[in-house]
């Protein structure tokens, strides 16, 4: 029997602070952490070789993706781009065709995919799971508004004029019960959701996961929602989650690279 989705606190109908909005520039700062960092992300766990595909936001492609991906390759995972085109959101079929890619990747690779996804494209990594599970093997997200819903007033609502141009209430309408529910219910894989209190695209609380089940956990990192792509600490927690086998899976804890950049973050806590 399928659990009720949960319902929306009223904290997660706010918009992000106009601060935070206006800070989203930051990501820039985070593209020259990242260089910095540089020296010191080789020292991240090393990957297994299984499958990983990227799934861009809302209104970007696989470019927005790229220094992820290429440095999860570098990590000896077989990094994969969408190669879906524009991420324009579920209207043009793309969680299907998605659905589709996953079970090929993983019928190559003979083993399950990992995925992670930015915004939008974690809503998408997460409808997959709840369609495929056999064939994902984890699900991480970055800054993704998981508790978007129709009666929000939230800006993460608001993403789905960006690449539709048509008018919220139309939009609702046109996307069915099924991908609201496999949005806003924890994958039955291991999940895990990086959130930001700082976004300045959606509102922090509503990037996080309800954590349905013990394989479940939202993680906390400084930066913007433009920045969660090159963000150093985004790249540190997603070597160690990748590393992560289902079986022996535990949750994140902050030590490592992973520790000591965080640790490095606090003295900006209020901007970040």
């Amino acid at each position: 029997m399928t659990k009720p989705i949960p319902q929306v606190a009223d904290a997660d109908r706010k918009r992000p602070w106009l601060l935070h909005s206006l800070l989203e520039s930051r990501a820039a700062l985070e593209v020259a952490g990242l260089l910095l960092s540089f020296p010191l992300l080789p020292g991240s766990p090393r990957g297994d070789g299984h499958p990983v595909l990227v799934i861009p936001g809302l209104a970007t492609g696989d470019e927005s993706t790229f220094l992820l991906r290429q440095y999860l390759a570098s990590l000896g995972y077989a990094c994969h781009a969408w190669k879906i085109g524009r991420n324009v959101g579920p209207l043009a079929g793309n969680q299907e065709r998605l659905v589709n890619r996953v079970r090929l990747l993983a019928e190559q690779y003979h083993q399950p995919v990992s995925l992670v996804g930015w915004s939008m494209g974690g809503l998408f990594a997460r409808y997959v799971a709840h369609e495929s599970p056999a064939q994902v093997r984890s699900v991480t997200t970055l800054g993704s508004p998981i508790s978007l819903h129709e009666d929000a007033d939230n800006v993460a609502t608001l993403v789905a004029r960006v690449g539709s141009n048509i008018a919220l209430e139309d939009y609702t309408s046109l996307v069915n019960g099924k991908t609201w529910h496999h949005w806003r219910t924890t994958p039955p894989v291991p999940t895990s959701a990086l959130y930001s209190r700082s976004d300045g695209a959606c509102y922090w609380s509503s990037t996080r996961d309800p954590l349905q089940h013990a394989r479940a956990e939202n993680i906390r990192v400084p930066g913007s929602h433009a920045g969660m792509t090159h963000n150093p600490l985004v790249f540190a927690v997603l070597a160690d989650r990748l590393a992560q086998r289902p079986d022996t899976w535990t949750p994140y804890r902050p030590e490592g690279l992973g520790g000591m950049l965080l640790s490095m973050s606090r003295p900006l806590k209020l901007i970040w």
